[in-house]
């Protein structure tokens, strides 16, 4: 088989598991646009990865190195660093209050007569409490509706 046979056959495996993905995905109400994915073997994902690496030659910031490839026997293909399994790890996991804010456009809710100012807040939970500091928003699926959690100390 030659290097572009196996490129190619490399290709349609991995599109086979695409839709396959794209349709578990739709079957669980996953909302995305499912005609135009994000995948990085498409052809224009890979020229802009090109690009950017021939920027950076450019300006100097490559630099020859070693590190491990990790490699699956078994699947005989390269392992992600996230794919490498270590030993047992046990993360912490945090509930954390986000702040909520009207969408773009909309104008916040009137509060009712005699009713106070009550904060909107959304609850999640997480076992990579490290990325709190980075995260910017907290997504929802767009026909999910919200409904008031009852207060604790209501009767």
């Amino acid at each position: 088989m030659s290097v572009a046979d196996f490129r190619r056959a490399c290709r349609a495996y991995a599109a086979k598991f695409v839709d396959i993905q794209r349709n578990d995905f739709r079957r669980l109400g996953v909302a995305g646009d499912w005609s135009q994915p994000y995948l990085t073997m498409s052809y224009g994902y890979q020229a802009a990865i090109i690009r950017a690496r021939g920027r950076f030659v450019e300006q100097g910031m490559v630099y020859k190195g070693k590190k491990p490839v990790h490699w699956c026997i078994h699947c005989r293909t390269a392992l992600a660093e996230a794919e490498v399994e270590y030993e047992d790890h046990a993360s912490p996991s945090i509930y954390v209050e986000f702040p909520a804010r009207p969408r773009v456009g909309r104008r916040p809710r009137r509060a009712r007569a005699g009713a106070g100012r009550r904060r909107r807040l959304v609850l999640i939970w997480t076992t990579t409490p490290w990325t709190i500091p980075s995260n910017l928003a907290v997504a929802f699926h767009p026909t999910c509706r919200t409904a008031p959690i009852p207060s604790a100390t209501a009767s």
